[in-house]
C-alpha cells in the first residue's frame, strides 16, 4: 500500500506531532477528513507515519465518536493508566512546594509506616488515577504484623499512588521494599494486552529527551496529551507481581516501548507472605531500555484488575532508596 506522502493533511499531521502540540495529530486528521468529504459518507483513513502504523481504517460519521472513545479506552489499558496517572499526580494533584524539598539519597520515600491505620496518606503521596476512563482502586493505611502498611483493593479498577522526587539514579540506585499479595488475579497474563493486570506494581518514572524518541512513541505521547491533557514520562520501569511470564522476564508495554515491566514475582507460589525485594534501579533500567537512566522523577505503586474485570489485593511496605555499592 502506498503512503500518501503528498497528502496535505499528512504534512500538517507530521508538523503537529513534531512540534509537540497539545492537539493530537490523529484527531486533526480524523476531523479534517470528515470536513473535506462530508459527514454522511464512508471514509478511509491511512495511518502512514511509520511502517507499523500503515493500516487502513474505515469510518463513517455515526461511528466517529465511538472510534475516538475506543482510542481513549485503549490508551488507558492496565499499566498504561497508571503511567498516565503518574503525570497527573506530578502536574495537577500534588500541592506546590519548594523546588529543593525532594527526597534525597539514602532516605525513605515518605514511609507508609510513619502513618497510623486509617490516617490520610503520608505527606507527598497522592492518589493517581483517571476516573474519567477507569474505576479507581481503593488505598488505605492498615496495620499488619505490628507495622502500618498500604493496603490496596481493586475491583475491576485501575489507579495508584504517586510520589514526586528528583533523584540521580547513578547516586541513589538501590531500591528496597516489601510487598504481600494474598492471591493472584484469575486469568491475568502480563504478556497479553487484554489480560494485562497486576496485583502489585512498584513503578519508577524517569525524565529524558523526548524529542529524540522514535516517531511512534512521540505520536503516542501526542495522542495521550490530546486525550488526557497530561505528559507521559520519558521512560517508566515497573516491577510487577504478575503471571504469564517467568521471574526475570522484561515485558514491553503493548502501547509504547517507553514502558517496560520486570517480573519479580510470578504466579501463586509465594502469595500470602511478605516478600522483600532488593533491586539495583540503575542496572535494571539499563537492562530494560539499553540506555543510561535520566533523573528519577516519580515513584508509585499500583494494583489493577480492570483488564480481566476481576479483583486484586496487595499490601505495600516502605519503599527505600540508597546509594549503590560499586567497586572503586
Amino acid at each position: 500500500m502506498a503512503r500518501p506522502d503528498g497528502d496535505k493533511n499528512l504534512q500538517k499531521y507530521r508538523k503537529l506531532v513534531q512540534s509537540g502540540t497539545h492537539r493530537s495529530a490523529l484527531v486533526y486528521v480524523l476531523e479534517s477528513q470528515f470536513q473535506q468529504r462530508g459527514n454522511h459518507q464512508s471514509k478511509r483513513l491511512l495511518f502512514a507515519e511509520a511502517p507499523s502504523f500503515a493500516q487502513q481504517r474505515t469510518f463513517c460519521a455515526s461511528h466517529y465518536r465511538c472510534y475516538m472513545k475506543s482510542i481513549a479506552s485503549g490508551l488507558f489499558q492496565s499499566a498504561m493508566i497508571f503511567t498516565l496517572a503518574l503525570a497527573v499526580a506530578a502536574c495537577a494533584l500534588l500541592e506546590p512546594r519548594p523546588p529543593r524539598q525532594f527526597v534525597t539519597a539514602s532516605q525513605t520515600i515518605a514511609a507508609f509506616s510513619s502513618g497510623r491505620p486509617g490516617d490520610t496518606f503520608p505527606r507527598g503521596w497522592k492518589a493517581a488515577g483517571v476516573p474519567k476512563f477507569r474505576k479507581l482502586t481503593h488505598y488505605k493505611l492498615v496495620e499488619d504484623t505490628g507495622t502500618t502498611v498500604m493496603h490496596a483493593i481493586a475491583d475491576s479498577s485501575s489507579s495508584g499512588l504517586a510520589y514526586d522526587v528528583n533523584i540521580d539514579p547513578d547516586k541513589s540506585s538501590v531500591v528496597r521494599w516489601r510487598w504481600k499479595v494474598p492471591h493472584v488475579i484469575p486469568g491475568e497474563d502480563n504478556t497479553q494486552r487484554d489480560l494485562e493486570d497486576s496485583a502489585a506494581r512498584v513503578i519508577f518514572a524517569f525524565s529524558g529527551k523526548t524529542s529524540a524518541l522514535p516517531f511512534n512513541d512521540r505520536l503516542f505521547f501526542a495522542q495521550v496529551k490530546a486525550l488526557a491533557g497530561i505528559d507521559v514520562p520519558y521512560a517508566t520501569l515497573e516491577y510487577i507481581w504478575g503471571d504469564g511470564a517467568p521471574v526475570g522476564t522484561i515485558i514491553a508495554n503493548s502501547w509504547t516501548s517507553r514502558i517496560r515491566m520486570l517480573v519479580l514475582e510470578s504466579g501463586a507460589q509465594r502469595t500470602g507472605q511478605w516478600i522483600t525485594e532488593h533491586r539495583n534501579l540503575y542496572d535494571d533500567f539499563k537492562q530494560a531500555f539499553g540506555e543510561e537512566p535520566g533523573k528519577l522523577t516519580h515513584v508509585g505503586i499500583s494494583t489493577d484488575a480492570d483488564a480481566t474485570g476481576s479483583t486484586a489485593e496487595a499490601y505495600y511496605g516502605d519503599i527505600e532508596l540508597s546509594p549503590a555499592e560499586r567497586p572503586s
